[in-house]
């Protein structure tokens, strides 16, 4: 350029450029304040399409768009034919019309984008939590319409945030959910954009072991759900050396192979069938039996006292203690021991007497099946001998 001359002007299209730019900035600033500026609406220009960056009016009665503006009278807008373009997503727009005889105007929004990176999060088996994302300009405003579609048939919630809390699900089932941005007070809605999320199913109840031997239990338990019949359950056993994972499809499950007196934690979880969708854990911890003593012997037989030994060969035998049951013609007693071994006493000579010995957990709560021996005391040695009516030979 000639020096000391001012630089030219820049086009007109990048003029309006800036201006809707500077305007946006000051609108986030509050520095434009909005005010009214569509004194007569027109009433007879109701066929229009909009967009998320276009409004499209099927122009009647000989009328012509004359401006297009913001609520703040700034000029936008790019026309052609009845098409107003490149505008900005959920603003609101005064578009003005001219025939011959009139002068009116319109408010008309155009249509927020789609929500997109819609997540549920803390899911549980009746709540979950939705957020998603809008980066449109004018998303501070929007309000969301959640639409939920479920086997309770449809739920509709709105929010005025980009998260929402969805609460009165049901266990185990699989929820579908749109998300519709609104601007207007919902009477401009954009296009949705969905997710579908499962419950989790309910956590299982009124855990039990039954028929508990030394090296296998029957778990049962229960699940009230209503799609309970769907589900598998995941059973985590919690070996004192290594963790196991087993499936069933109904509410018990038979473990073997285990080991006599160890303590085992079993965790339960309800799980949705063909899924990873698994509900909270329950557990119970209990103990195997400790397996029969064996080899029981009496020894050191007396009248009145004998000596009971046996063997155990569990793992754990070295915590157990032992309950020994004696049961006589007249009486029964029982002592325990910590060893595999016992002296039994104030027996009744010539008796025959029971003995059944029970291995115990060192709680004492557990205690495995007993075996036992039947043994006779000796009689009571003679006394007072006397020799009577001797002869030479007898």
């Amino acid at each position: 350029r000639i020096p000391g001359r001012p630089p030219p002007p820049p086009p007109r299209g990048t003029m309006r450029g800036l201006a809707q730019v500077f305007f946006l900035v000051l609108l986030y600033l509050g520095k434009v304040k909005v005010t009214a500026a569509c004194d007569i609406e027109c009433s007879s220009l109701n066929n229009l399409t909009v967009t998320e960056k276009t409004i499209s009016i099927q122009l009647n009665n000989n009328f012509i768009i004359t401006n297009v503006t913001f609520q703040n009278k700034s000029n936008v807008g790019l026309l052609q034919n009845g098409l107003i373009s490149g505008l900005y997503p959920g603003f609101q727009y005064i578009v003005h019309f001219n025939n011959i005889n009139e002068s009116c105007c319109k408010y008309i929004f155009t249509k927020p984008n789609p929500v997109h990176s819609i997540h549920a999060e803390n899911i549980t088996n009746t709540t979950l939590n939705l957020s998603w994302k809008n980066d449109d300009k004018n998303a501070s405003s929007y309000i969301y319409q959640i639409v939920v579609d479920g086997p309770g048939g449809f739920l509709n919630k709105s929010s005025n945030k980009s998260s929402e809390l969805i609460s009165n699900l049901q266990p185990g089932m699989s929820y579908r959910f749109k998300i519709y941005p609104q601007v207007d007070g919902g009477k401009t809605e954009g296009n949705p954009n969905e997710t579908v999320a499962h419950t989790k199913p309910s956590p299982v109840s009124s855990i039990h072991a039954n028929h508990l031997n030394s090296t296998s239990i029957i778990l049962t338990w229960n699940n009230e759900d209503v799609n309970a019949f769907t589900y598998i359950y995941k059973i985590l056993n919690k070996e004192p050396d290594i963790h196991s994972v087993m499936f069933s499809n109904t509410g018990n499950i038979t473990l073997s192979h285990l080991q006599p007196g160890t303590l085992y934690s079993f965790e339960i979880a309800a799980q949705i069938n063909g899924t990873n969708i698994t509900g909270d854990t329950r557990e119970i911890s209990l103990h195997t039996k400790p397996s029969p003593v064996y080899e029981i012997k009496a020894e050191n037989i007396t009248n009145t006292s004998l000596d009971l030994t046996w063997k155990n060969n569990d793992t754990n035998s070295s915590s157990y203690t032992y309950r020994i049951q004696i049961d006589g013609p007249d009486h029964s007693d029982t002592k325990t021991s910590n060893s595999t071994c016992v002296s039994i006493i104030y027996l009744k000579p010539g008796t025959l007497y029971t003995f059944e010995i029970y291995a115990q957990l060192i709680d004492n709560k557990t205690e495995g099946d007993p075996n036992g021996i039947n043994v006779y005391t000796k009689p009571s040695p003679v006394y007072d001998i006397k020799a009577e009516n001797i002869t030479n030979t007898s």
